[in-house]
């Protein structure tokens, strides 16, 4: 008589298109290495400056310590472009880029603006 109807399997919904890696992350991770490696930088420069107060640390570890965020986004860019995540390579070098372009912005105007003055 009344037999159960059992309801048909519902249809599995297809599988969600996977979005191409975008550069945005490695753009914005090149500017966070920037800044939080001279925020922690700051720290460690002035903890060394004041235990050695007489010398004693050569100069070429200041200078290594100084130019080590630089160093890091150089050794970002060189580990994601070797391990196969070249999109990530290419935003962390695009970052890089956009730091150097803004630093040399930055520079030409404070020429311009020095160079109406008669330092007198």
């Amino acid at each position: 008589m009344n037999e159960p109807v059992t309801p048909a399997p519902a249809a599995t919904p297809p599988p969600p298109v996977p979005r191409p890696p975008s550069i945005w992350p490695g753009f914005w991770l090149a500017w966070g290495a920037l800044i939080g490696g001279y925020t922690v930088i700051v720290g460690l420069l002035g903890t060394f400056a004041s235990l050695f107060r007489g010398g004693g640390v050569p100069d070429g570890a200041w200078i290594l310590i100084g130019v080590s965020p630089w160093l890091l986004i150089l050794g970002l860019i060189f580990w994601f472009g070797t391990s196969g995540r070249p999109q990530m390579a290419k935003g962390v070098a695009i970052g890089l880029a956009s730091i150097l372009g803004l630093g040399l912005l930055l520079f030409a105007a404070c020429f311009g603006i020095l160079s109406n003055t008669s330092f007198r």
